[in-house]
């Protein structure tokens, strides 16, 4: 695990918080909530974020967050990234549409299928399409250092 513990938060995430999480790096790297009733291989209201490819010396200052800097597809997830301290909550901003992805794709490997954000089953893929499924704390900290090639 190269993700640091920052700050434990209690309160779940809502659409458009923006968090941070340290690697071993030291570099600090941005997320943002874009969804929190996403609907993900059975899963209902998961939590749908992206991660920048934006990295900063410290978490006092938030980079441009544009949907064309995401260093991985979108992610689903639960709320134990930020109740055990891994995301911090930086701060809530208002989520304009050209802050999200048109479509929410995501690939099914057991089916070969590809769904939305929502669980329907989609024609085609849209890039970035990342995997139908929940993803823990830990398979988000593995994802982005094999994305960065941090070991």
């Amino acid at each position: 695990m190269n993700m640091k513990v920052l700050k434990k938060r209690r309160t779940k995430p809502v659409v458009g918080d923006v968090f941070v999480f340290q690697l071993q790096d030291e570099r600090f790297y941005w997320g943002r909530v874009v969804s929190i009733t996403a609907y993900i291989a059975g899963f209902e209201n998961c939590i749908l974020i992206y991660i920048y490819s934006n990295s900063t010396v410290s978490d006092e200052e938030v980079p441009e967050l544009s949907v064309d800097k995401l260093l991985i597809p979108p992610i689903a997830t639960n709320a134990l990234p930020w109740t055990r301290g891994y995301f911090k909550y930086i701060e809530n901003r208002a989520t304009l549409p050209t802050d999200k992805l048109a479509v929410h794709c995501f690939y099914d490997v057991v089916f070969n299928k590809i769904f939305d954000d929502a669980g329907r089953e989609l024609d085609r893929k849209f890039e970035p399409c990342g995997d139908y499924g929940l993803a823990s704390y830990t398979a988000i900290d593995e994802l982005v250092c094999d994305t960065l090639s941090i070991d």
